[in-house]
């Protein structure tokens, strides 16, 4: 069965999920699977469960077409470094429409519905809330998307860091336990 598509269906099937998790959800990935969770991790479908995860995830599940995404439609793991997860959701849809699992009312609605998508997967990666995420991606100013994306961008890669740095002092410690038993 294909799903017929348009942006204000792709975009109703969004502001749905953002009323259903509430405007100050904030994405949360799940720490299980083959992905390795840190702050800019995504995962359309929990890799244990099957259910929807992030928000993009959510919106394909209100779409009815959850189901469609499995490992094959996202990029491989092994490769996965090497692509923005906002850039999966491009491969997701081409892989949706190119197999006949939806289509869309025009090329138009298609570029549009997967920008939404992508710049709301941006966002949500950088820890954006929904809410605000939501309102960015909606606002149709396009200068004002990359400056808050920018703006977050640093936020988020300065907690990424932290993070990071925080996991790999953990992990010396334990190598040093390990190595000297205390």
């Amino acid at each position: 069965m294909t799903v017929k598509l348009s942006y204000n269906i792709v975009l109703d099937a969004l502001k749905s999920v953002v009323a259903d998790a509430g405007p100050d959800f904030v994405y949360d990935p799940p720490e299980t699977g083959f992905y390795e969770a840190t702050s800019n991790t995504c995962v359309y479908r929990h890799p244990e469960t099957g259910a929807a995860s992030c928000g993009v995830g959510r919106a394909f599940d209100k779409l009815g077409l959850l189901d469609v995404i499995n490992y094959e439609a996202q990029p491989d793991p092994e490769d996965y470094s090497d692509i923005a997860n906002s850039e999966a959701v491009y491969d997701i849809v081409e892989f949706m429409v190119g197999n006949g699992y939806a289509e869309f009312e025009s090329t138009e609605d298609e570029n549009n519905s997967v920008k939404l998508l992508s710049d709301f997967q941006q966002l949500q990666d950088m820890r954006a809330p929904y809410g605000k995420a939501l309102e960015v991606v909606t606002g149709g100013d396009e200068a004002a998307i990359r400056n808050y994306i920018d703006l977050t961008s640093k936020v988020w890669l300065d907690s990424y860091n932290a993070s990071m740095i925080a996991k790999n002092d953990k992990k010396i410690a334990a190598k040093n336990l390990e190595e000297t038993g205390n």
